[in-house]
């Protein structure tokens, strides 16, 4: 914890603009950890005072590689310094496990989780990106930007 405190400040002390650190798709635990990913994050993020860039795909990755839920997982972020969010698709591989790849569409358990995001962050939610690295055709890229734009918009109750 120390040595990644130490190297942020070092980071925040020579860029001139703010550092955000983002959370990893974990897809192994390291068999010394002390502490879960949730509050290393928090705690680095209260000593150094940085920002936080949540991405929900890595929080569904890691849950689906490690388990747990995925929402619980998002509640204990430190959503009070959330940046901006990122989102992006993956797949399944043939162990069951989710790879947040950034090449294939969204699946519905990241746009859900997405949608629990927003409702989280409320009405002055940070900006979210969709992170895409492979197959950017504009038919794709719209189509998974309709659906991101879709899991942003409020929901309404049926009466």
């Amino acid at each position: 914890m120390e040595v990644i405190v130490d190297n942020v400040r070092i980071a925040q002390a020579d860029l001139p603009v703010p550092l955000a650190l983002e959370n990893i798709a974990a897809t192994l635990r390291w068999p010394e950890s002390t502490i879960d990913e949730a509050d290393f994050l928090t705690e680095i993020i209260e000593r150094t005072d940085c920002l936080f860039l949540l991405d929900v795909a890595n929080i569904y990755a890691t849950c689906s590689a490690l388990g747990g839920d995925p929402h619980v997982q998002l509640e204990r972020m430190p959503l009070g310094r959330v940046a901006y969010v990122h989102v992006a698709g993956g797949f399944t591989d043939a162990d069951g496990t989710y790879l947040d790849s950034h090449g294939h569409n969204m699946s519905e358990p990241v746009l859900e989780l997405l949608r629990h995001a927003v409702e989280l962050l409320g009405p002055n939610r940070p900006p979210v990106l969709l992170e895409r690295d492979a197959d950017v055709s504009v038919a794709v890229i719209r189509s998974e930007l309709d659906r991101v734009c879709g899991a942003l918009a409020p929901r309404t109750v049926a009466s």
